[in-house]
């Protein structure tokens, strides 16, 4: 193999590469603005089946639209145990 073939698929690999690691940036970037965004709609949480049973919902629906993103889906499962221990703690406050 040529120094030349050797080096354009050591250039080609590393195209490969960056477009991987774009392509990540995206997903993760995806994931933490849709929990932030779940988390500022549903926070303060309020102790009522009103209140959970919507927040069940959205995060239903918000998960739905981000099925194949795995960083989004454990963000959203994180987020409402966050919210059902806020509430507990407030609770005992």
């Amino acid at each position: 193999m040529s120094e030349e073939v050797s080096v354009q698929q050591s250039l080609f690999k590393e195209s490969e590469r960056i477009e991987t690691v774009e392509a990540y940036r995206q997903i993760h970037k995806t994931a933490f603005r849709v929990a932030y965004n779940f988390l500022e709609a549903h926070f303060p949480p309020v102790n009522t089946d009103e209140y959970w049973k919507k927040t069940c919902d959205d995060a239903a629906y918000v998960s739905a639209q981000h099925i194949t993103n795995e960083l989004c889906q454990g963000l959203l499962g994180s987020i409402l145990i966050y919210l059902s221990e806020f509430v507990k703690v407030e609770s005992a406050v």
